[in-house]
């Protein structure tokens, strides 16, 4: 912990603020002296100091002592990072996943659809006579079965 580097960085996070000596010493509670100290590197302020100096400027106390940022902040958003490429990661694995299966049950209808085109016949039965109406009747033939309904027979009264 240098105690120039801490100077140096007080006093420009101070001017990237863009405000005078009297305004942070009103801020922190302390005099604009004290500010001075700080800024030219006499001293340091006391924890409590250093604590509303860097919620004031809203920086982790790492970043104002040694510069580096949070490492916790640091761990939180490579954790970050990581848990949204791995959801979308999964999103385009579940995305994939429901495309193939879609793709497979059209595949498999079209095959059916094209190997039993026309393979089904239906036959409908009917006649008619002087005597009797044969209606309603039906023969349906597959590959495996044969479906048949014979048809009704109304007789004509002479």
């Amino acid at each position: 912990m240098d105690q120039n580097k801490i100077a140096t960085k007080i006093k420009k996070l101070r001017l990237d603020a863009n405000i005078t000596q009297d305004e942070l010493a009103e801020k922190l509670f302390v005099t604009r002296q004290a500010i001075s100290r700080w800024e030219v590197g006499k001293s340091i302020p006391d924890y409590d100091t250093l604590l509303k100096l860097c919620d004031y400027y809203q920086i982790s106390i790492e970043e104002l002592l040694f510069n580096k940022k949070n490492i916790k902040e640091d761990l939180i958003i490579k954790k970050y990072i990581e848990i949204i490429y791995s959801t979308n990661k999964l999103k385009r694995i579940k995305n994939f996943l429901v495309i193939l299966l879609l793709a497979i049950i059209i595949i498999f209808s079209v095959l059916f659809t094209v190997l039993n085109y026309n393979k089904n016949k239906f036959y409908e039965l009917s006649y008619q006579n002087d005597s009797f109406t044969c209606q309603n009747g039906f023969i349906s033939t597959s590959n495996k079965y044969i479906y048949f309904k014979p048809c009704e027979l109304v007789f004509k009264k002479f």
